[in-house]
């Protein structure tokens, strides 16, 4: 067995994970620099990355966390302008292991349509790149593969600005809501993340439920409509009784005052007035005036003494018909 080998097996079930965990690297960091030193002047490395373990070391931890292998993140990650990626190849394939949907709408020498979709939803995403595109950025003079492999080429960057687009979880290794991994180990491997990671992630997810749970047994105090105000504010416009004798300003009336005249005074003599044809306003007001001795200028000028005065007059008082002009017939 190589070292090589032996690498392989102890790493079996880190280089793989299933749950994301940031800190995950400082454990292996060692076995993947003693691995990246051995294996950085080989064939199997990428011509960008041979002889340079430290490049080889940090492609091996890229891939790691989006749950590829090491020789397989090797074969698929390129930098450009300083930036690692996968290849297109590489991305579709992890969408599709992830559970989502990914198809090939139109193919062709100047333009590329694709279409993905997220496991569980029934909305499709459109995604193109034409060659027009490859022009007006300038990749197709920077790249030679637009005149030689000029499908390819859309391809790629059509399967690129897809997955930004609707999967950025899968193919930029951020954890999605719903902790589901991309690589399913065997139970051996599985059993060996399980320290890592279970007892650092369920115990903060526990602990809102339980103080949760406390607090909603407390309901929310529901509140009571206020009960109508009906012994001291006068009648609204349009309501009977309606206040026509003075200006519209409210009557406050405190309970102590035993001077001013109630509501339902107030409102008993105002039908008395438009039973007895008293409608005008200053017709209303001359007959409280010659009652009560004095000048009434509004009802707010009465007292209930006044008021039972009006009122004791209007029912000894002849009917409507002998009324004229607002006067009393002798």
């Amino acid at each position: 067995m190589t070292e090589i080998e032996r690498y392989g097996e102890a790493l079996q079930g880190q280089l793989v994970s299933s749950e994301p965990d940031v800190d995950s690297w400082v454990h292996v960091l060692a076995p993947v620099g003693d691995l990246a030193a051995k294996i950085a002047g080989t064939d199997f490395v990428p011509k960008d990355f041979r002889g340079k373990p430290a490049a080889v070391a940090g492609a091996i931890l890229f891939g790691r966390e989006l749950g590829l292998p090491p020789m397989t993140t090797l074969k698929n990650t390129y930098v450009v302008h300083g930036t690692p990626d996968l290849s297109a190849e590489a991305q579709r394939a992890l969408v599709l292991a992830a559970g989502h949907e990914i198809e090939f709408e139109e193919v062709t020498a100047t333009r590329c349509k694709m279409r993905g979709r997220r496991a569980g939803s029934e909305v499709w995403t459109q995604a193109q790149y034409t060659m027009d595109e490859a022009k007006q950025s300038g990749d197709f003079t920077k790249n030679g593969n637009y005149k030689t492999r000029p499908q390819e080429m859309l391809i790629a960057r059509c399967t690129s600005r897809l997955c930004s687009m609707i999967f950025p979880d899968v193919t930029g290794g951020f954890s999605s809501a719903v902790n589901v991994p991309l690589v399913q180990g065997d139970d051996e491997s599985t059993a060996a993340a399980e320290p890592a990671t279970v007892t650092v992630r369920q115990e903060p997810k526990k602990a809102p439920a339980r103080r949760k749970a406390k607090a909603e047994p407390k309901p929310e105090p529901v509140a009571q409509p206020e009960p109508p105000q009906e012994s001291s504010a006068p009648p609204l416009p349009g309501e009977t009784g309606y206040e026509e004798l003075g200006d519209d300003k409210a009557i406050e009336a405190p309970e102590e005052d035993d001077t001013k005249p109630t509501r339902k005074m107030l409102t008993a003599l105002h039908a008395a007035l438009n039973s007895a044809g008293l409608s005008d306003r200053a017709d209303k007001l001359r007959f409280c005036s010659d009652v009560v001795g004095r000048e009434v200028t509004s009802s707010t000028d009465l007292t209930r003494t006044e008021v039972g005065d009006c009122l004791d007059t209007l029912s000894a008082a002849p009917a409507e018909d002998e009324i004229v002009d607002g006067e009393l017939v002798d």
